[in-house]
């Protein structure tokens, strides 16, 4: 789901050409980040979303995202969306971007899938892409000052 590659087909066993991931309500995804070159994890600015069938409204999305700090411990929920502009027997997609999320220092993200179109068809929606967008998070000025501080106090006290 997130190898940018929009639109790729495959056939599934009922031989519809599906265009993305069927989810199941209540299922999740975790992705692990890791920590980053500086082990503080990562600053994750944006997150987007894309959804898309040929009919029956599985275009809508509804979904939540929870994140896991670069110190660890549980997941902890972040954004939910419910994004359903698209009728029950309507055709289309839906795009959804959470930006200016200002969340940082993690190491893992998390999405569960929830109901779309008030439960028909198992309330499923096929989601298409899942992009986020960050980059690893670096020392504030004043930790490395300190921290810079310190090696030379310790150098200079070493010093016959």
């Amino acid at each position: 789901m997130t190898d940018g590659i929009h639109g790729a087909k495959f056939q599934v066993d009922s031989g519809d050409a599906v265009q993305g991931r069927w989810t199941t309500v209540g299922a999740t995804a975790s992705y692990n980040l890791g920590l980053g070159a500086n082990n503080l994890g990562f600053d994750i600015a944006t997150i987007q979303s894309i959804a898309d069938w040929e009919s029956v409204g599985f275009g809508n999305q509804a979904w939540t995202l929870a994140v896991q700090l670069a110190a660890g411990g549980a997941f902890v929920n972040v954004a939910t969306v419910n994004y359903q502009p698209l009728g029950l027997a309507s055709a289309g997609a839906t795009k959804v971007t959470l930006d200016s999320l200002n969340i940082t220092g993690i190491q893992a993200l998390q999405v569960t899938a929830n109901s779309v179109n008030g439960g028909a068809n198992a309330g499923a929606f096929i989601w298409r892409e899942l992009d986020v967008f960050g980059t690893a998070k670096v020392p504030e000025p004043s930790t490395a000052l300190l921290a810079v501080l310190g090696s030379l106090a310790l150098l200079r006290r070493r010093r016959p």
